[in-house]
Order: structure tokens, then sequence, then C-alpha cells
């Protein structure tokens, strides 16, 4: 039937969590004890686990382990990270790489848009830097593409329905790399048609 053997706290159990979009269980048996706990939450989504070493682990199979602990007069233990303190990691490294992202498209537009001022230095040099990085600004879109419209990586398309903010956050990134990669190529244009006046 599936069920998984474990200890709480040295007390033997058995039990199954499980989970369907926005909604998770546990089940516990204590079969010493003759207890059963079952705990029905409505939240599940990526971020709600006890990453990054035990996916299975949800909050309602930390709910559960707690009242057989409190039942068996026993510490109720840590359980890591709340959701709201994970929300909290994780919308923060989204800010941050976001400002960031934004800052250094933004300083790149004003750099390849701007003034045109000529460098003197090797233009070979400058258009293959330019290039490569056009190429890794374009490959993130090419890549999210390929996810959506494709069945290659099938955890993609589980992603979009358990974290749909996440992956719309990502195709917001990717879009923005793009339109740098291209305000990237706007220079390398120039710096072509800088090299053929020089020539």
């Amino acid at each position: 039937m599936g069920w998984m053997t474990d200890h709480i706290n040295g007390l033997p159990v058995i039990g199954q969590p499980g989970g369907s979009i926005g909604f998770q269980a546990q089940t516990y048996i204590v079969p010493e004890q003759q207890l059963g706990v079952i705990v029905f939450a409505n939240v599940l989504d990526a971020i709600d686990a006890a990453w990054p070493n035990k996916t299975h682990l949800i909050t309602t199979t930390h709910i559960a382990s707690g009242i057989i602990n409190i039942l068996d007069e026993q510490p109720i233990g840590g359980s890591g990270l709340s959701i709201s303190q994970k929300y909290w990691v994780v919308n923060g490294l989204l800010f941050i790489l976001s400002v960031w992202l934004l800052y250094t498209t933004f300083r790149t537009a004003k750099r390849c848009l701007g003034p045109w001022s000529p460098d003197n230095s090797n233009h070979t040099k400058i258009s293959i830097k330019v290039m490569s990085r056009i190429i890794l600004n374009f490959a993130g879109l090419f890549l999210v593409l390929m996810l959506s419209m494709t069945q290659v990586v099938p955890v993609w398309h589980i992603a979009t329905i358990y974290q749909p903010d996440l992956i719309l956050w990502l195709k917001i990134m990717t879009v923005l790399m793009a339109l740098k990669g291209s305000v990237e190529m706007t220079r390398l244009v120039r710096t072509i048609g800088i090299d053929t006046n020089y020539k």
C-alpha cells in the first residue's frame, strides 16, 4: 500500500505523506500505542518542503510528528524553517537577483545606446567578448521556450503547476536577459561599424 516505516523520537511509526496542488496530508500510525494521527492542510508548493535534503517532509509531516511527540510526552523538536521563513528567504533572493539584473540591463543599455566614444583597443577582442555575452543572455530564453514547448524535462511542467509565481518570475527574467542581449548586439554592430570606418 506504499506505507513507510519511520521513528519519531525512537517511537516506531508507519505513515505516508501525500498531496495535490494546494493540498497536503500526513498519516501516522503508532502500533505500540494504538494511535493514529492524520493531518490535512490546504497548502502545498515547491517551497513547502524541508529542503534541500528531505523534500518529502512537508508541513503536515511536522505537525503530525509534533502531535505524536506531545501525546508521547516528548519534546516536539525543531521543524527547521517555517513556510513563512522559507518564503522570506526565497523572496529575498529573488528580489536581489531581480534588482541586480535590472541594474546590469540599465547599465548595459546606457553604455551601448548612449553617445559612442571610440575605443582604440583591439575591437576584435571586444566583439568576441560581447558575442559570448549575447549567447549567454539568449540561452536562458531558448531554454525556457524549449522546456515550455517540449516534455524534455517533465518536472518543468510540474513546477509550472505547483509554483506558477516562481516560473512566471523566471520567464520575465529570461525575457529581460534577452533584452540585454539585444542591447549587447547593438553594441557589437556599432563596434563592427567603427572597425570598418577605421580601416
